[in-house]
């Protein structure tokens, strides 16, 4: 008896455990804006029409970094709610602002090598007692 376990335990320190499968950009979809998103993969209906809904979504705006980008103020009932007349604006509107924030080209601020002006120096104020008496070692001592 003895022996079958100790058999069992090397037997199974071999096997590595399994790694959780990576999600796909439609199951990133649903867990990023739905309510529940638990409730979602327990129901095998449910599963399906968000999928179907999702895959719509990824054919009118297929850029993966918009959708990790996007953020609403609240959690949806149903990705649905993308495809009526209010989410339609927000997603038009957030991926034209993402859109022009991509494209913006900083400006290249261009620094000559002539000095403009004089060398101010400053005279920095003692903060303590001990820099007042000039102990501070910054400062010879008198």
């Amino acid at each position: 008896m003895i022996n079958s376990l100790k058999k069992w335990s090397s037997m199974t320190s071999k096997f590595t455990p399994i790694e959780k499968a990576k999600s796909n950009k439609y199951q990133l979809l649903i867990n990023k804006f739905h309510k529940d998103p638990k409730a979602v993969w327990a129901d095998v209906r449910l599963i399906k029409k968000e999928m179907s809904i999702a895959k719509k979504l990824f054919n009118l705006y297929s850029d993966i970094f918009f959708w990790i980008n996007l953020q609403l103020s609240f959690k949806l009932n149903s990705l649905a709610w993308f495809l009526r007349k209010d989410g339609k604006e927000i997603l038009r509107f957030e991926f034209n602002k993402q859109k022009i924030l991509r494209n913006k080209k900083s400006k290249k601020i261009q620094l000559s090598e002539t000095k403009y002006g004089k060398d101010v120096e400053i005279q920095i104020k003692p903060k303590t007692t001990f820099e007042f008496l000039g102990y501070a070692k910054n400062k010879e001592i008198n």
